[in-house]
């Protein structure tokens, strides 16, 4: 469990434009099994309930601002390698199913349920990590890279001609666990 620094960085953006994003600190709590196949190598399963969003700014003006967060339980296969004898490395993809998602204009402490969905019900993408293991205790620090477009908006120029903007997951997550065996 710990925090999660999340962000879905606009690509596509068409030149001129005064959208900026903004990336949000939220949590993440899951689980993991773990099974060694030797003294280095092993694989890991992971289950895990996270929050995660971004913001959108314009550039001229600050106050207007827009913040979006989802929740999502995300199903992680690592492969996971020893580096050293307190140290790992993870490779693997996380698969992630949308529970909800909620947005909050400007000011306002109040989180808002829009009238349909932004976002896609699912992501996936490739899960790269290290933990650091002090007894029972264990430190890891995670990324989920996104290959998935979770959004797609249309913006148009003062010529009325579209362009097309998609967003895909960029997220770090640093957290602490305990091994019960």
């Amino acid at each position: 469990a710990g925090p999660n620094i999340s962000a879905a960085p606009l690509k596509g953006e068409p030149v001129g434009s005064n959208l900026q994003t903004t990336s949000r600190i939220y949590y993440f709590a899951g689980i993991t099994g773990e099974y060694h196949f030797s003294n280095r190598w092993g694989a890991a399963l992971g289950v895990q309930y996270a929050v995660r969003g971004n913001g959108y700014r314009v550039r001229e003006n600050p106050v207007a601002v827009e913040s979006f967060r989802r929740q999502y339980i995300d199903v992680t296969p690592v492969l996971v390698y020893r580096v050293l004898d307190r140290l790992d490395l993870q490779a693997g993809v996380y698969l992630a199913s949308k529970l909800g998602e909620q947005f909050q204009t400007g000011n306002s402490e109040d989180w808002n349920t829009g009238i349909g969905n932004i976002y896609s019900g699912s992501d996936f993408g490739l899960a790269p990590g290290l933990r650091f293991h002090a007894g029972k205790w264990v430190f890891m620090a995670n990324a989920q890279l996104g290959l998935k477009r979770i959004s797609q908006f249309e913006f148009t120029n003062e010529l009325g001609e579209p362009s097309f903007v998609s967003e895909r997951n960029r997220s770090f997550q640093v957290g602490l666990g305990y091994c019960i065996f």
